[in-house]
């Protein structure tokens, strides 16, 4: 099984997990298809994201998944990895 639910259906986007949706919105915000979107993809230097983007990325994460990113916190965030542990991390706290 792929990152994300392959699963288009209303109900099954619901239940789908933090770290899918966040590479969802990823993929998205990057306009980066998401077999792009490694682990170790860097999202600067690989996926070429820019401070615009960032901060879309961060307001979609935090209405998508009811979380709150401060900023200190996703300045560290450098590897998809990171973005979707640290999804995982606050999405089920």
């Amino acid at each position: 099984m792929s990152w994300l639910a392959t699963n288009r259906d209303p109900l099954a986007h619901a239940m789908t997990k933090p770290e899918d949706e966040a590479l969802r919105i990823l993929s998205e915000v990057c306009r980066v298809p998401l077999d792009k979107l490694t682990p170790e993809a860097r999202l600067v230097q690989d996926l070429g994201i820019d401070s615009v983007m960032t901060l879309d990325l961060l307001i979609e994460l935090e209405e998508a998944l009811d979380i709150e990113i401060p900023e200190i916190e996703a300045a560290q965030m450098e590897t998809v990895a990171q973005v979707t542990d640290y999804v995982r991390s606050r999405a089920t706290a």
